[in-house]
């Protein structure tokens, strides 16, 4: 049809343009970029466009940014940090984001935050990228760098799992 990024990703998409496609091809971007979130970012929102749009593509520059400074910072809070630059603060992911922050700083434990997230952000695909980055994100925080934690939490939060789970596990 000639409908070249960034329309692509968005025209006659408007069900799946913010599932897991783009986000779970965004470790490619940090490996190759590694120590360079902005290119990382920059790699990651090009092939996001191609099929995705909005916090898809957020969620694919954050995971890049995130995997890229991940062979350099242990830190999971400033890796999330780095990583929350190239979200968009009014986006839906952010708003997610800082709910399940904010229910972590609060010492509530994690099936709290996906209730909250299930609650508040849920979506009939069950690959939506919200949900499902919250899922990961509330993976990374209770997993605590803990590789096995990290990813049965992924796991059991549900959903799109063979994304949340990898992507986690990727990060840590």
């Amino acid at each position: 049809r000639g409908i070249k990024p960034p329309y692509s990703g968005i025209i006659n998409n408007s069900f799946f343009k913010e599932g897991m496609g783009c986000p779970i091809r965004s470790e490619i971007w940090g490996i190759i970029s590694a120590g360079n979130p902005d290119l990382a970012a920059d790699y990651a929102y090009m092939d996001a466009c191609l099929d995705h749009a909005d916090n898809s593509v957020y969620a694919e520059q954050f995971l890049a940014a995130v995997e890229s400074m991940a062979f350099f910072e242990s830190d999971m809070d400033k890796l999330i940090e780095i990583g929350m630059k190239y979200v968009p603060s009014d986006s839906k992911l952010a708003k997610c984001f800082g709910r399940i922050i904010g229910v972590y700083e609060s010492g509530a434990d994690w099936l709290s935050a996906r209730r909250i997230v299930l609650n508040e952000y849920s979506h009939p695909d069950f690959t939506n990228v919200v949900q499902n980055l919250g899922f990961t994100l509330i993976a990374l925080l209770w997993g605590k760098g803990d590789m096995r934690d990290t990813i049965n939490i992924a796991l059991k939060c549900g959903y799109d799992t063979d994304c949340t789970c990898a992507s986690a596990a990727s990060i840590v």
